[in-house]
């Protein structure tokens, strides 16, 4: 059965919609002016970025997900137009947008040693906001703080979370690029920077932390074990000695290949196994290799 509505009814219907939708505009009008507003502050924050003016663009882009991480990562991949306002302009907005894209764009000015130092340190600041919030190796931490100091933290601070996710690789990725700096990167000063970041980060991420072949080693002749190591920044290592209860700690100092040290330990009958974090980094299964160069003085 069809039924037919008058024209009396329709329009009845007609001015209901029309009412129903003038109690609606007072609630709509403001969301899609806040939205337009949104768009127009990304848009411009995107273009004081992309002008060199990367301090024009705070307040504005903080809130952008997508465009937000686009503009900082572009602003961190131009060459030129880079005075020291844009810098820290752009190291203060890629530490509160965490992204992937910030992420990578920071990586590959930190490695580049063809940018100036001032750039590369901002973007090593802003690789150790991306590891972990409230971590803040500030300028004069990279510069001047002693190596082995642990990364200052700040408490509360305000991030964003971008588009596009953090690469879960950063914990092992981070302490590599580290290694690969402090040893060979031609800047003296990134290399120090550098070499603060791998100290800290060994505590952090000691399965994670890059050590040179050979530079932890155990000898032993008998009870007696030789724990030798030629390691750059100071360490914590972990001795066990395998089905035994034998699980001791040692803290071995920075050194370096020219100036070895070591240490005897008394350790009962068993394999002697030296683990970095969980990761294994010398192991003793033959109890006299050590028993012709005990004389060696510890250090």
């Amino acid at each position: 059965m069809t039924i037919h509505r008058c024209p009396r009814e329709r329009r009845r219907t007609t001015l209901r919609l029309v009412a129903a939708l003038s109690l609606l505009s007072p609630i709509l009008a403001p969301t899609l002016a806040s939205a337009q507003s949104e768009a127009a502050q990304c848009s411009a924050g995107a273009r004081h970025v992309s002008e060199g003016r990367s301090e024009l663009a705070i307040g504005k882009l903080e809130k952008c997900a997508t465009a937000g991480p686009d503009a900082v990562s572009r602003g961190w991949a131009r060459t030129t137009n880079h005075d020291e306002k844009d810098v820290e302009a752009l190291a203060a907005l890629s530490k509160v947008l965490r992204d992937g894209r910030v992420y990578g764009a920071a990586f590959a000015v930190a490695e580049d040693a063809s940018r100036p130092t001032s750039q590369r340190l901002a973007a090593l600041e802003v690789l150790v906001s991306h590891y972990k919030p409230g971590l803040w190796a500030s300028r004069d931490y990279l510069t001047t703080s002693a190596i082995g100091d642990p990364i200052p933290h700040v408490m509360h601070q305000v991030t964003r979370t971008g588009s596009t996710p953090l690469p879960q690789s950063r914990a092992a990725d981070l302490p590599t690029l580290f290694a690969k700096l402090s040893k060979g990167d031609p800047d003296p000063t990134i290399r120090g920077a550098a070499q603060r970041l791998r100290a800290a980060f060994a505590h952090r991420e000691p399965s994670h932390t890059p050590l040179e072949p050979g530079s932890v080693r155990l000898e032993g002749c008998g009870a007696i074990v030789v724990l030798k190591w030629t390691t750059d920044i100071t360490i914590s290592l972990r001795v066990r000695v395998l089905g035994t209860d034998v699980d001791n700690t040692y803290t071995p100092n920075a050194t370096s290949r020219q100036n070895p040290k070591q240490v005897s330990l008394s350790l009962p009958d068993g394999i002697v196994v030296a683990y970095f974090g969980n990761r294994e980094v010398a192991r003793l299964e033959d109890r006299t290799s050590g028993c012709g160069s005990l004389g060696a003085k510890d250090g």
